[in-house]
């Protein structure tokens, strides 16, 4: 008797050797970005249900950031002032009154960090410093330097803390496309490649997280993530060609870009529980019940027609198509089921949603009514600081 005890008791404790508890988080943050809005103010104009705005993002983003202050993070990955280059539609005036109608209203939004894109160098970099002023944001440019100086423009990286996590932010972009563009007269854009790998190793020991803003082609994104390790998330622009609900993995980093238009504002929710760890997606499991629930409610829907998953077959008798749909959809929910299971809450992970900019979703006043009078007149429209509402002034 004793002797069974023994190595019940002995396997017991080889048991729970084996088990390692789960970590807590060390802390969790949501990571909210834009990109490739191309100089958008109003929303798309679709018949069926109009999106975007520059009035629903920054509504949605005050709302965001209210709800969650000290867990979230406001970024601009590029891309987001002018639609075209060399010159927006010929009128630059226009477009640099309409640059500026979009600079104040992300000062209202409280961005955290922008990164000036390609196409964001239209009309040079004087405009731009102008801009960064008004928006009185910290500007990312960590391989943009000053041609005749060889000074960057703008920060190489900023360090943030966040929902307990201390989070380094680069920026970089890609060599400026063709035609040629006044900005290639001023700027030097070196190797992204080369220099983030130096500000990576550089913010690593500092940092819990590292987020790499890139205004890069996805093949070129694709050669630097296979290069330079450490890189958690990646905030994509300049590559907004198809909508995609999901993240891209490339080199075990998830990535994420918005489709063009400013239609949607991009959402990860991030757990961080111990670092030098693959984060997992549960935005899988979200997916996958939502098949679930759209397929058990049309099983559901044929078994009360019958009166029974029992006489559903009799019921149906002759109706090939739909009892072969009936025992398609019942197979798809038990794998489905089978795949939830395995997705567990636990160790670093994130959620990520690509949420849409709809008619429930506020705009912002202030924004609304500069969006108005740029419209109207083609200028900006002051706005005072703290005002409930726009103090919007024609020119005699």
């Amino acid at each position: 008797m004793k002797k069974i005890l023994f190595v019940v008791l002995v396997s017991l404790l080889g048991a729970l050797a084996g088990c390692t508890p789960e970590k807590p988080p060390r802390g969790a943050v949501t990571l909210a970005f834009t990109n490739d809005a191309r100089g958008g103010l109003a929303d798309c104009g679709c018949a069926n249900q109009p999106l975007g705005g520059l009035a629903r993002r920054i509504g949605y983003l005050k709302k965001l950031r209210a709800a969650n202050a000290d867990r979230t993070l406001l970024v601009e990955s590029g891309d987001f002032l002018y639609p075209e280059e060399p010159a927006p539609w010929g009128e630059p005036e226009k477009a640099a009154a309409r640059a500026e109608t979009i600079a104040n209203a992300y000062r209202i939004a409280g961005y955290d960090a922008v990164l000036f894109g390609q196409r964001d160098y239209a009309l040079g970099v004087a405009p731009l410093k102008k801009l960064a002023e008004k928006m009185a944001v910290p500007i990312l440019g960590a391989n943009v330097l000053d041609k005749q100086t060889g000074k960057h423009f703008w920060r190489e990286s900023l360090i943030v803390q966040r929902g307990g996590l201390r989070i380094g932010l680069i920026g970089v972009i890609g060599l400026p496309r063709e035609p040629a563009t006044v900005w290639r007269s001023e700027v030097e854009v070196v190797s992204p490649i080369d220099v983030t790998r130096r500000v990576v190793a550089e913010l690593r020991p500092q940092v819990d997280l590292i987020v790499l803003a890139a205004n890069l082609d996805a093949a070129l994104l694709k050669e630097l993530l296979g290069q330079v390790p450490g890189i958690d998330f990646v905030l994509r622009s300049n590559d907004a060609g198809k909508i995609t609900h999901r993240v891209e993995i490339m080199h075990d980093v998830p990535t994420a870009c918005l489709f063009a238009g400013g239609q949607y504002v991009g959402r990860f929710d991030i757990t961080f529980v111990e670092p030098k760890k693959l984060f997992q997606d549960l935005s899988e499991r979200d997916i996958l019940q939502r098949k679930i629930d759209q397929y058990q409610a049309y099983v559901t829907a044929m078994e009360k027609e019958a009166g029974g998953s029992n006489r559903v077959a009799q019921f149906f008798q002759g109706q090939t198509e739909r009892l072969e749909n009936y025992r398609k959809y019942r197979l798809g929910i038990a794998d489905w089921k089978k795949e939830l299971a395995k997705i567990k809450e636990k160790g670093n992970r994130y959620a990520y949603e690509m949420a849409e900019l709809n008619d429930a979703v506020a705009p912002d006043p202030l924004v609304a009514a500069q969006v108005e009078y740029f419209v109207r007149t083609g200028q900006f429209g002051p706005v005072a600081a703290g005002d409930p509402e726009p103090v919007i002034k024609s020119k005699q």
